[in-house]
C-alpha cells in the first residue's frame, strides 16, 4: 500500500504543474484531493498488484485507472486549454460499490492527502 500511496503523491505533483503547451503539458493546474486514501491504496494494491511486475504494476494502475479518469473529467470542463488557467480542484474517491471515481471538487468535503 505504501508504494501505491507513493504513486498517488507523484500523480498529484504532476497534475499540479502548470500547463505548458510548448512542452506538451496540456493538463495542469489541477489540485487532486483524495478522500479515503487508505482505502484507495488498499484497492490499488489488492486489485492491481502483480508480483511479476512489482511496483510497476501499481504505477500503471495509478496512470491507467486514476490519471486517465482525472484527465477525462478535466477535458469535459476545459474545451480550450491555455497556459494561465486557474487551479481546479478534483476529488478522487471510492463509490458505494468500491469503484474509483473522480469528480470536480466543489469544496464541500474535507479531503486531503
Amino acid at each position: 500500500m505504501v508504494i501505491a500511496h507513493k504513486y498517488l503523491l507523484e500523480l498529484k505533483s504532476r497534475l499540479r504543474q502548470p500547463i505548458a503547451p510548448r512542452s506538451k503539458q496540456f493538463v495542469g493546474h489541477v489540485n487532486l484531493n483524495i478522500s479515503n486514501d487508505v482505502n484507495i491504496c488498499r484497492k490499488l494494491a489488492n486489485d492491481y498488484y502483480d508480483s511479476d511486475r512489482g511496483a510497476r504494476s501499481l504505477d500503471a494502475a495509478v496512470r491507467n485507472e486514476i490519471e486517465s479518469k482525472v484527465i477525462g473529467k478535466y477535458l469535459e470542463v476545459n474545451e480550450h486549454i491555455v497556459a494561465n488557467q486557474p487551479v481546479e480542484d478534483y476529488l478522487l474517491d471510492l463509490d458505494i460499490d468500491g469503484h474509483l471515481v473522480v469528480t470536480r471538487d466543489t469544496g464541500d468535503s474535507n479531503c486531503a492527502l
